[in-house]
């Protein structure tokens, strides 16, 4: 319920986010897993990956290079 909310706000005006913080959740009560994106300045997410694996997170953090800190 609470990512039907989320995937229905706007998207944030794109700033730079330079503190990120990253944290997996589930689509469903013990189903498939995702990983939450979110900029830990405006405590907003960012985006929602499909899966928990490193290589998504790598892919996706590649062309951003304004992130200074991971959490």
């Amino acid at each position: 319920m609470i990512l039907r909310e989320l995937r229905r706000l706007p998207d944030p005006p794109s700033a730079q986010v330079t503190v990120l913080g990253i944290d997996k959740f589930a689509f469903r009560r013990g189903a498939t897993h995702g990983t939450v994106l979110i900029d830990v300045e405006t405590r907003r997410p960012i985006d929602l990956l499909p899966d928990r694996t490193a290589d998504t997170v790598a892919t996706r953090l590649a062309d951003h290079t304004e992130i200074k800190i991971i959490r």
